[in-house]
């Protein structure tokens, strides 16, 4: 199984990994615009920062909800600078991502 990070353009203490659903596994990629589920009713818009295999063991990973673009949406290098202003500024990856990332309806 396949798990991603996603950054959400909110003000979190760190980003999320959300499990990749086995339909999206071949479409899915660094940069795409996923749907993703933040509590219990919570949905918003957040950018695929890594892909890889390592489930994380402080909790149960979510399901990606929906693929929102067919593209990426982001250049590695565009995520890359986000993660320096965020330490340079001392915020957060979703606070530097919240222009790129729009909320999806409930």
């Amino acid at each position: 199984m396949k798990f991603a990070d996603v950054i959400i353009p909110l003000a979190l203490p760190r980003n999320y990994t959300y499990a990749v659903p086995e339909h999206m596994e071949g479409t899915l990629q660094v940069g795409s615009r996923v749907a993703v589920q933040l509590g219990k009713q919570k949905k918003y818009a957040g950018i695929v920062k890594a892909i890889h295999g390592q489930a994380p063991g402080a909790y149960k990973c979510k399901p990606i909800m929906d693929l929102l673009d067919k593209e990426p949406v982001v250049y590695p290098t565009q995520t890359a600078f986000w993660s320096w202003l965020a330490s340079y500024y001392m915020c957060t990856e979703g606070r530097c991502s919240t222009p790129r990332c729009r909320h999806t309806s409930n």
